[in-house]
């Protein structure tokens, strides 16, 4: 039997919600990291690999998923990477 409604969704129903909302930053993000040298050298690796743009978009908002964690993780911040030449 549920409780009384306090106008807030259910937990999975939350969870949901916010997992959309954190995959759409992310994939915005990526979109608008292609202007950094090193998010651009990736997107074109992808899509070289056969990837279609918005596959290699979600590779890229994926990759900088993982360096926000890893920052979190390492309490450090952001520091590029030179680019290497393949």
């Amino acid at each position: 039997m549920r409780g009384l409604s306090t106008g807030l969704p259910e937990p999975e129903e939350l969870s949901v919600t916010w997992v959309w909302q954190l995959k759409r930053a992310f994939f915005l993000s990526a979109f608008a990291a292609l202007g950094d040298p090193a998010s651009r050298a990736y997107y074109d690796k992808k899509i070289a690999q056969g990837k279609h743009h918005t596959q290699a978009l979600l590779c890229l908002a994926r990759r900088r998923a993982d360096v926000l964690f890893a920052m979190l993780r390492d309490g450090t911040f952001y520091e590029p990477q030179p680019i290497r030449a393949t």
